[in-house]
Order: C-alpha cells, then structure tokens, then sequence
C-alpha cells in the first residue's frame, strides 16, 4: 500500500523536522531522496516549503516549478502553482 512506500516514509520524517524547526536536516535528508529520485514532484513540494520556511525565494520558486510538471497528485501540483504565483 502506499502508505508503507519509501516516500511517505520521506515526506513524514522531513515534515517531522521541520516542524521542529530542524531546516538543515530537513534540507540534507531531502536533498539525499531527490538525488535518488529527482521526478519526485510530492517531495519537491515539501522542499519547495522548506525553502520559503530558510528565505530561499529563488531555491523555493525552482523546487515549485520542478514539481508542477513531476508531481502525481493534481492537488500538490495545484498548490505548487499558487506558490510560484506568490513568489513572483
């Protein structure tokens, strides 16, 4: 099931990190996925986060405007796109 794939295993760690403000880690352990598995648009999106959260503006837009044309969920894509929107 999707649930026990190495991505959700990803993006729940990473969040994990993030939510307690851990921005390198985060960054590093992302970083670290997305060399294995650079069309990963879901994960993209968490990075694209983390950028804005490390005021990384132009890192933020890349990551964004990587994961509209690789993510799977329309939803994560669409939220993507009102982000690069934001940060012109």
């Amino acid at each position: 099931p999707l649930e026990n794939s190495p991505e959700i295993a990803v993006m729940k760690k990473a969040q994990g990190l993030i939510q307690r403000r851990k921005y390198v880690e985060a960054e590093a352990y992302l970083n670290q996925y997305l060399a294995a598995h650079p069309s990963d648009g879901d994960v993209r999106f968490m990075m694209g986060f983390l950028m804005i959260q490390e005021k990384k503006k132009a890192l933020a837009l890349m990551q964004f405007q990587k994961c509209v044309q690789d993510a799977k969920d329309p939803i994560i894509r669409k939220m993507a796109e009102q982000y690069i929107k934001k940060l012109h």
